[in-house]
């Protein structure tokens, strides 16, 4: 009788203590898919400097490859995985070079001097992202300070010489690509960039020099880059925050 009374009792603080223990038990939460992250999107502006490398030639003369640099500016606007901007620079390049060979009338002399101080552009930009990576192609205005001339002269008569030149601001059309990396609100690239002057002409009229007969000529300088260079910019506030899936 006793132990039948000591099971029952047992059995029901079993029972009691149940609920108990079962509302110490914590499931853990279950989610539909793992969590965003966050990343800055591109649409804001930003300034920079950039240096690289430079090499080119005229139909005339072959322009000295060597180093350029400048600084940067401009606006990007993110749309999905697309960006579109409009970026202006202003670089510094020294580039010289002189040719000496034999003139049109196959008797005088010819020098040729190009000579190349700085450039600027200003390009729309289209890229496309994967966050923040971002591959680009762009294209735009060109203009930058230029200085062509010519020397002829007649090798056996002194006073047989003429010269003429052409310098200022030219302009033309560029055309490029490049990739961009985004780190926090730094911008770190690699460009590529064509630069295509309009050709400057230089006229010389028919005249006579030290009795020597000089025809009219017109002497064409076409003028032809290529730029390679690192950039570096700061974007001003970190845009739109794109959740990356």
């Amino acid at each position: 009788m006793h132990k039948l009374l000591i099971g029952s009792a047992l059995a029901l603080g079993l029972l009691a203590a149940a609920p108990a223990g079962a509302a110490d038990i914590v499931t853990a939460p279950v989610y539909p898919g793992a969590p965003a992250l966050a990343v800055p999107g591109w649409t804001g502006f930003y300034v920079g400097a950039n240096a690289g490398y430079s090499w080119g030639r005229t139909n005339q003369v072959e322009n000295k490859q060597g180093f350029t640099g400048g600084g940067q500016i401009g606006y990007d606007y993110q749309f999905g995985h697309f960006v579109l901007g409009l970026e202006a620079d202003l670089n510094w390049r020294k580039a010289t070079h002189d040719v000496t060979g034999v003139a049109a009338d196959g008797i005088d002399i010819a020098v040729f001097h190009s000579e190349q101080n700085w450039f600027g552009t200003v390009r729309p930009r289209l890229g496309f992202t994967l966050y923040n990576l971002m591959i680009y192609g762009t294209g735009g205005f060109l203009y930058g300070d230029i200085e062509h001339q010519v020397t002829q002269s007649r090798t056996t008569v002194a006073a047989a010489t003429r010269t003429g030149s052409t310098s200022g601001v030219s302009a033309g059309w560029t055309a490029g690509a490049g990739i961009e990396w985004m780190l926090y609100q730094w911008i770190i690239g690699v460009e590529w960039l064509h630069l295509d002057y309009a050709t400057a002409i230089i006229n010389f009229p028919a005249e006579t020099l030290g009795g020597v007969n000089f025809r009219a000529a017109s002497i064409h300088f076409h003028d032809r880059s290529e730029i390679v260079r690192l950039k570096l910019s700061y974007k001003f506030g970190r845009g739109p925050i794109i959740a990356r899936d």
